[in-house]
């Protein structure tokens, strides 16, 4: 009987932890959302997302691209092929230190980060993902993921480029938006 109530203890703990990270995560996702929703006008542009991230939210940093490609105008194919472009460079940027999102320095581990900002400037959706280290230049510049990025931008009739400085590296991913079609007026609209 002390073993099953024993057991019954240990399970009770493992739903309460599980429960404790799903808030967590969703806390996070409420927070990057009210980020990314106070933050529209920015420098020369409508800024639709800038964000700092690491390796863990590669998966909240992919719905929120999406959400702000989608806002800028793009849709059906075009909204795909540019959000996998830019979460391909980000995920580039956060895994290029052999793939664990953590860097040993001196028996400290920090996280590797990357930054993306997403804006609307001059008739182009614009992405800048930029990394802190050797980046996408160094170790493997042809890596599946800023090979794919490039190949999908191009799709768009879009452009990447990529920038080394030795603070990091800033990939940026440009597509045209299409212009809004006017809305006819209401005396436009009246027929004879």
């Amino acid at each position: 009987m002390a073993r099953n109530v024993a057991a019954r203890s240990v399970v009770a703990r493992d739903v309460v932890a599980r429960d404790v990270v799903a808030r967590d995560v969703v806390a996070r996702d409420v927070v990057a959302r009210d980020v990314v929703a106070r933050d529209v006008v920015a420098r020369g542009g409508e800024r639709l997302l800038r964000m700092e991230f690491d390796v863990a939210e590669l998966p909240l940093l992919r719905g929120l691209i999406a959400d702000g490609v989608l806002r800028a105008g793009l849709d059906g194919t075009a909204n795909g092929a540019f959000v996998q472009a830019a979460w391909e460079l980000a995920a580039h940027a956060v895994t290029h230190d052999g793939g664990t999102g953590t860097t040993d320095t001196r028996r400290t581990t920090r996280r590797t980060t990357g930054c993306i900002e997403l804006r609307v400037l001059a008739g182009e959706l614009r992405c800048e993902v930029a990394d802190s280290g050797p980046g996408f230049l160094s170790a493997r510049p042809d890596a599946h993921g800023p090979r794919l990025a490039r190949s999908l931008v191009r799709s768009l009739a879009g452009r990447l480029e990529l920038h080394a400085t030795p603070q990091g590296t800033t990939a940026t991913l440009s597509v045209r938006v299409p212009t809004p079609i006017p809305m006819p007026t209401a005396a436009a609209a009246t027929v004879c």
